[in-house]
């Protein structure tokens, strides 16, 4: 995956999801780590969609701020729950179950591709018109495929998120050319 970063709201942030960009249409800026070093944009319908797909993208570019499913740092969690609770990990009943996991995992945040410590992530919608527009052209351009729309679409979308004629022009020219398009037809 291409991780060129890009400006938003003065920091620099990977996006995780260009292809989801003209479909969806609402961003969420994600920063993870103690002190936000990973900073990642999510083209997502809602935050928990978002959450996913940010899972998603950390288990392939930043596995280190996931702890997995099957991890012996999350068995480690379970067990020192285990002991808090005065549970036998060999002998538990449902209810014993449903507690251990409750204790072992009250401070982590679920995703499919593992948990986040929920301490250290912090997610955000992004109404910044720049970054939008910033978020938007360069999904495009790394977009190996055009998925139906026109330019004019995108160009009418980038002026209404506060770009000028001029500056809709160039980045619809850039989009066009990486993608063999006349600029002119639509």
């Amino acid at each position: 995956m291409d991780t060129k970063t890009i400006p938003c709201e003065n920091a620099e942030y990977h996006i995780a999801n260009p292809a989801e960009a003209w479909h969806v249409k609402r961003l969420f800026a994600f920063q993870f780590g103690a002190i936000g070093t990973t900073r990642v944009l999510v083209w997502a319908r809602s935050m928990d969609d978002a959450l996913e797909e940010a899972g998603e993208y950390l288990s392939e570019e930043y596995p280190g701020h996931l702890m997995a499913h099957d991890s012996a740092e999350l068995r480690e969690q379970y067990e020192m729950a285990a002991e808090e609770l005065d549970l036998d990990l060999d002998d538990l009943d449902e209810d014993d179950e449903a507690k251990l996991h409750e204790e072992a995992t009250t401070d982590l945040t679920y995703t499919e591709a593992g948990y986040l410590n929920s301490s250290e992530w912090w997610v955000d919608d992004v109404h910044n018109d720049e970054c939008l527009r910033n978020a938007m052209v360069e999904s495009l351009l790394l977009e190996d495929m055009i998925h139906g729309w026109q330019l004019a679409d995108v160009k009418k979308w980038l002026t209404k998120h506060g770009a000028s004629a001029t500056d809709a022009e160039d980045d619809i020219d850039a989009i066009a050319y990486e993608h063999g398009l006349d600029p002119d037809e639509d």
